[in-house]
């Protein structure tokens, strides 16, 4: 096995976080996968990528569903009645087959039928007709060769949240759609393990959480992707930017696409990309493969693909103890305040 992959062996992430299509860990270069990534390594690795690519990059749950129906919107002339079209086949999620293995699913439910656009996520987004708007929470340092090297150079764009609330959001996430069976405590845990603050680590060790979630480390995640924001083929957006002023920054993305919009056509698209909007929008609520997974009980939580899309809700959750350590955490992981979190 090449040294850049480490299998994960830990007793709780295996009780609370695997399952029939979750079947265990690796790290990649330090960063936390599912097993099956082995499996996609070299197929993302060697990923044919074309100039007029269009990627969104971001941690999990930093609102990346809102920016994908912004571009995808202003690409696409705001054609709202294709729109109503699954995200997921307008927009598809590369990640999608290494996150969920339904081989084991297939063989025991018959009539297990998802969408080729997430079963098959790699293929299908392969032979899609150009330009291709392409989805990963990848860091930087898993993209494809020719992104890495320059071969190739699509425009990027990476939006980022507060960590505070990307890891409330993706607790309620991984309840609703990955499997995940414990409560936030061992979750906010997993989450703040190996992300730069070693007391936090030491604590977590004594109770055995020494293991991170899918993707993170947050930090090492999030800021291989700063570092490459003064390139002109990227676009680095804050979810909290996009909270206090939406139709600026839907000038600022238009602007990056070479789109023009009239003052009108901005003021229709913010008012598509309400919150209220999105959660009822078929398109971009996911309800359809949410059922999926509940009818076939696969998951059994209740929720919303899309939930509040506020800032500042962690501070409703946290007791003052968590808070401080989450304080002292971003502090250890963005050593220069680069991010202002």
């Amino acid at each position: 096995m090449d040294l850049a992959f480490k299998p994960v062996d830990n007793a709780i992430l295996t009780e609370y976080f695997t399952n029939i299509f979750r079947h265990g860990y690796i790290q990649v270069k330090g960063i936390t996968l599912p097993k099956r990534f082995l499996d996609f390594h070299d197929v993302i690795k060697n990923f044919t990528v074309y100039d007029d690519d269009l990627w969104i990059c971001s941690f999990p749950k930093s609102g990346t569903t809102w920016t994908q129906e912004m571009i995808w919107m202003i690409a696409n002339d705001l054609n709202f009645e294709e729109g109503k079209k699954c995200m997921g086949d307008r927009f598809p999620f590369l990640d999608y087959e290494f996150l969920f293995d339904y081989t084991r699913v297939r063989d025991k439910i018959e009539a297990f039928d998802p969408p080729v656009y997430f079963e098959h996520s790699v293929n299908f987004i392969q032979n899609l007709r150009r330009p291709r708007l392409i989805k990963t929470h990848l860091p930087w340092f898993l993209l494809p060769e020719q992104i890495q090297s320059g071969e190739k150079r699509p425009k990027i764009i990476h939006i980022a949240r507060n960590p505070r609330d990307v890891c409330l959001s993706y607790f309620h996430h991984c309840k609703l759609f990955e499997g995940y069976t414990s409560h936030l405590d061992h979750f906010t845990q997993l989450f703040l393990t190996g992300n730069g603050n070693e007391k936090m680590q030491i604590e977590v060790s004594a109770i055995h959480l020494c293991i991170v979630v899918s993707y993170a480390p947050y930090w090492t995640n999030v800021l291989s992707y700063w570092e490459k924001k003064s390139e002109l083929n990227f676009l680095f957006l804050k979810f909290e930017e996009l909270k206090s002023d939406l139709a600026g920054a839907i000038r600022r993305v238009a602007t990056f696409l070479c789109k023009q919009l009239t003052d009108n056509e901005v003021s229709r698209l913010a008012a598509h990309l309400s919150f209220e909007n999105m959660k009822t929008n078929k398109g971009t609520n996911y309800a359809s493969l949410i059922d999926l997974h509940r009818r076939h009980n696969l998951v059994c939580e209740e929720g919303t693909f899309i939930r509040t899309g506020e800032t500042g809700s962690y501070k409703l959750r946290y007791p003052q103890e968590l808070s401080t350590q989450f304080d002292e955490w971003v502090k250890s992981g963005d050593v220069d305040h680069k991010m202002g979190y």
